[in-house]
């Protein structure tokens, strides 16, 4: 897109360390388990956009799974039987409806413009079967307000309302559209229980894995913490 594979290298090495990874793990544990599973199903073929750090497609089941992402080193974070695409969001390499399920997180809002989005989702358009799915996870800045710029290369303001026209202009029907889910915070990790613990990282950790699944199973909590929205729509051929 905008930036390079070595600006985003550089920009993500500087966020985020080896801690932070640790926990990311954990949170990716714990939401896959909790709320994407039974969402997601077995798919046949998925292509997470911006894959990062590969913490949904490593967990996702289907014989054919792709982690698209500038940044080399998304290489060493994918699974074994993850195919890693160096190429745009808005030129992915892939056939024509070939893909069933297209996955994103944390990634639209990096980007610099609406005309980039409705690319974006053309695209996505364009390699999804008939009738498959796109899911979408990302701030809300109507819940969040300012501290969604709180990031350098947070650059595309979108709230629930806005996403759902864009994601209907683009030729999806939304099946789903919750407007708060996990809250929002510098890395997925930070989201929920984010206190030190005293006896280290390995008994922190498992805190943090209890207290965000007590989390997502309390919707109401939801309401008041949540600032990442999710979203999933099927697209019409």
């Amino acid at each position: 897109m905008t930036s390079s594979g070595d600006d985003l290298q550089r920009m993500y090495a500087h966020r985020f360390d080896e801690s932070d990874r640790e926990r990311e793990s954990a949170f990716w544990d714990v939401f896959f388990a909790e709320f994407l599973s039974r969402r997601v199903g077995r798919p046949g073929t998925v292509l997470d956009v911006a894959a990062g750090s590969c913490g949904f497609i490593n967990r996702v089941e289907a014989p054919q799974r792709y982690a698209l992402d500038l940044n080399p080193d998304v290489d060493g974070f994918a699974a074994s039987g993850v195919q890693v695409l160096h190429r745009s969001a808005t030129d992915t390499g892939l056939a024509d409806s070939s893909v069933d399920l297209v996955f994103s997180s944390n990634f639209f809002e990096h980007l610099p413009g609406p005309d980039v989005l409705l690319e974006v989702l053309a695209e996505s358009r364009r390699v999804l079967v008939p009738g498959g799915r796109l899911m979408v996870l990302m701030p809300n800045l109507a819940a969040v307000g300012g501290k969604y710029f709180d990031y350098l290369d947070h650059r595309l303001p979108l709230t629930d309302r806005s996403l759902r026209e864009a994601v209907g202009l683009s030729g999806f029907r939304v099946a789903e559209l919750i407007p708060r889910t996990i809250p929002y915070a510098r890395n997925h990790a930070a989201t929920v229980g984010d206190r030190p613990s005293r006896t280290g990282p390995t008994a922190d950790t498992s805190r943090f894995r209890l207290a965000l699944r007590a989390y997502l199973r309390t919707p109401l909590a939801w309401r008041l913490l949540g600032g990442q929205m999710f979203l999933s729509a099927t697209c019409e051929k």
